[in-house]
């Protein structure tokens, strides 16, 4: 029997100097889902890079806004060394998204890094920032963090506040389409079967894309983080997100294996430089160990329809 839960959306917003704890953003709004698993809210994470389509002659920015900010429930900000490159209507990006979201009388959370800098930081973007700081700090709206425990923590304080908020909301104007996910359907048979077959789906594009990372012979500065690109973030967030559209019997099942992804999923996206890694040897090293979960979270699944479906199924 399926059950319905408000399915809201959480914009992730930063410079480019800070992708690493984004990581650990989505992370912990995966695991906020699968503690809260009983809830009637549930929160998607959602990310220019990978949910905006950027119209043609069109300013990104604007795209991201209208697509992504002003659709928003919840926005998590994160902010360290770099400030951002100025828009038509900012002096950066992030900043515009944080001001664009406040405006609607929604309250952003914005997380300040305070780990030491690297050698290359550009003092005037070090500047704007500690200035951008201090102007947010007068309306109370910056935490700061210095290590990945502290930031996730202060996620889900924020995810908690804002599911009881959004409870509220629905409470005086039960209109879902008043969120831009609406009320989801969780866990019929016929949400499972499409399931199955989307979640076969990303995990041959990841295995796929890996297969050809693995082949590349030349070195590709623009591969020294292949996790923490588009495609490889997408496919395994694509996933994760589906298992937390699972019945709750197969959810609290799943849900070792939804951590274990996760946090696979946040070390692959690190530089693999470090340490002597190569690019091939981090492949062969990790693709393996998140496919193992993928497939675990699947077999799950086809023992919840009671079908003897294949591993390659369709």
């Amino acid at each position: 029997m399926g059950r319905l839960a408000l399915v809201c959306d959480v914009v992730l917003a930063s410079p480019g100097d800070i992708r690493d704890d984004i990581a650990v953003v989505e992370r912990a709004i995966v695991e906020w889902n699968a503690v809260n698993a009983s809830s009637s809210v549930q929160f998607r994470p959602r990310r220019w890079e990978r949910d905006v389509v950027l119209a043609w002659g069109g300013a990104p920015q604007e795209c991201i806004n209208t697509e992504l900010v002003d659709e928003a429930d919840g926005m998590i900000a994160l902010l360290w060394h770099r400030y951002g490159t100025p828009t038509a209507a900012s002096s950066s990006g992030t900043a515009e998204e944080i001001e664009r979201f406040s405006s609607r009388g929604k309250r952003p959370a914005v997380y300040r890094c305070t780990r030491s800098y690297p050698t290359s930081v550009d003092p005037a973007q070090l500047e704007c920032v500690r200035e951008y700081e201090s102007a947010l700090a007068r309306h109370g709206l910056v935490f700061k963090y210095d290590n990945d425990d502290d930031l996730n923590k202060l996620c889900f304080r924020y995810l908690s506040n804002l599911a009881h908020l959004v409870l509220q909301r629905y409470s005086k104007n039960p209109d879902p389409s008043e969120f831009r996910g609406g009320w989801a359907e969780l866990g019929d048979q016929a949400s499972l079967v499409d399931a199955l077959e989307q979640m076969v789906y990303y995990r041959r594009q990841f295995e796929l894309l890996a297969m050809r990372v693995q082949s590349r012979d030349e070195f590709d500065p623009e591969l020294l983080t292949p996790f923490a690109s588009t495609d490889f973030s997408s496919f395994a967030i694509n996933f994760e997100e589906l298992v937390l559209r699972l019945p709750e019997v197969v959810h609290i099942q799943a849900r070792q294996h939804l951590v274990r992804l996760s946090d696979l999923r946040a070390f692959a996206a690190r530089p693999i430089l470090s340490g002597g890694l190569t690019l091939k040897v981090a492949c062969a090293d990790l693709v393996p160990q998140i496919v193992d979960q993928m497939l675990a979270v699947e077999d799950l699944v086809r023992d919840a329809l009671g079908c003897e479906l294949g591993a390659d199924a369709a």
